[in-house]
């Protein structure tokens, strides 16, 4: 394995152990990516749908948290996070929503988080026919968030871990506070 692979996966390892082992967990994650039409996109007042790219990343984490990672012009990453809920149905599932990130993929500026209050619901990606994504609910600030996403059909593709490396730091940024309940977000539950 090339010396700079082995090093980039040094340093990811590094970042996902973020200040201590307090932060963050070294768990195991596992993320797809899921292509189609970004059919509605908006957060914090703002309508993102015609900016939003044409794939969603999908990440489980042991401790039960989901996220979804919506791409805006080629750099930035709106995350909706939450905790994995009973399945409605076997081809359906749900998410409650607790956290927003936005990441816009500028170096030094950092991600912002933020509550959120709502719902991902889900189907089953996994069966051959377009499967919707629908995320709604409401932000700390009262504002509301909407994000709808219609899969082309096709299975999600599991990354490797040495594609977990490749992600854009803006991904991997917003993968870590899926390792570990928020402190900020604890007295929600």
């Amino acid at each position: 394995m090339p010396r700079a692979k082995i090093w980039g996966i040094a340093v990811t390892l590094a970042c996902f152990l973020g200040d201590g082992a307090t932060s963050y967990s070294a768990e195991r994650i596992d993320v797809s990516v899921m292509t189609g039409k970004c059919r509605v996109l908006i957060a914090s007042g703002h309508d993102f749908s015609d900016a939003c790219e044409s794939k969603v990343l999908n990440s489980g984490h042991g401790n039960g948290r989901i996220g979804f990672y919506f791409f805006i012009s080629d750099k930035a990453v709106l995350t909706i996070s939450g905790e994995d809920r009973p399945n409605p149905s076997p081809d359906t599932d749900e998410t409650r929503v607790d956290m927003f990130l936005l990441n816009l993929g500028i170096e030094g500026v950092p991600p912002s988080q933020t509550k959120a209050f709502g719902k991902c619901w889900y189907d089953n990606p996994f069966q051959g026919v377009p499967a919707k994504v629908h995320c709604n609910g409401t932000m700390e600030d009262g504002s509301p968030f909407d994000a709808q996403f219609l899969t082309d059909g096709s299975e999600p593709r599991m990354l490797t871990d040495l594609e977990l490396v490749d992600l854009p730091p803006a991904v991997l940024e917003a993968l870590k506070p899926g390792l570990a309940i928020n402190p900020k977000l604890e007295g929600q539950k």
